[in-house]
């Protein structure tokens, strides 16, 4: 088991970043799947990229050149 220690959270989870993933806070600590988790954490990353591109009005910016 590996330990990931984020400002005052604790993450404990295997080194390959299968299985359950412990968080442990201040408030309590879950123990949840990391595939539910790395989906919530892809969900984010899709919303912010989805929100740049909309705001971005210049086509060169969206084509990449």
């Amino acid at each position: 088991m590996h330990t990931t220690k984020i400002n005052q959270t604790v993450f404990i989870h295997d080194g390959d970043y299968g299985g359950d993933v412990e968080i442990r806070t201040g408030g309590g600590n879950i123990t949840m799947p990391f595939l539910d988790l790395k989906g919530f954490i892809a969900d984010y990353v899709r919303n912010k990229r989805i929100g740049k591109l909309e705001s971005d009005e210049d086509d060169d910016k969206i084509l990449g050149i």
